[in-house]
């Protein structure tokens, strides 16, 4: 009975920790925000072009590669 009632309070004692780091950890997340019907290209020197701002038409040459928007959005 002893052994039992020892088995029984490890267990519960042991998911009570648990539950509680996970509590913790959900805490600590901060809230992130949705995103929204928009695409930002990132190149590879880090600059950034905001496709759903930019022109049709040509962008920008980045390493012998042309970048250029489409009207149909290609």
């Amino acid at each position: 009975m002893i052994l039992a009632l020892g088995v029984f309070a490890f267990f519960k004692l042991t998911n009570r920790d648990k539950t509680k780091n996970d509590e913790n950890f959900l805490a600590s997340q901060a809230d992130i925000a949705p995103g929204g019907n928009k695409a930002v290209l990132t190149t590879a020197d880090g600059s950034t072009i905001s496709l759903t701002d930019a022109a049709n038409g040509f962008l920008r040459n980045e390493s012998g590669t042309a970048i250029t928007k489409t009207p149909k959005g290609n």
